[in-house]
């Protein structure tokens, strides 16, 4: 097997408007154990393909929360695993 640099290890989703699937090609290690065991992967020289739904492909924003909130947060857990101690 070849070894790529970290820098070399890449994968690449292609999809356009008109079809329904996007393309996922990848030479990194992680992505191909994810691909090849996927029924319709196909094996390459360096990498794994397959195509899969568009709707597997999402792009978002991490959550912003206000310090307010992540206050809150932390004491509504805080509050559940005191609750959770309590009934064991």
């Amino acid at each position: 097997m070849v070894r790529l640099s970290r820098l070399e290890q890449e994968t690449v989703i292609t999809f356009n408007a008109a079809e329904k699937t996007a393309s996922v090609y990848s030479t990194d290690p992680v992505m191909i154990r994810k691909i090849k065991n996927m029924k319709g992967s196909r094996k390459y020289s360096i990498g794994y393909e397959i195509d899969v739904p568009k709707g597997w492909i999402k792009i978002t924003q991490p959550r912003q929360y206000s310090e307010a909130t992540k206050a809150k947060m932390r004491e509504n857990l805080r509050k559940a695993r005191k609750a959770q101690k309590k009934n064991k």
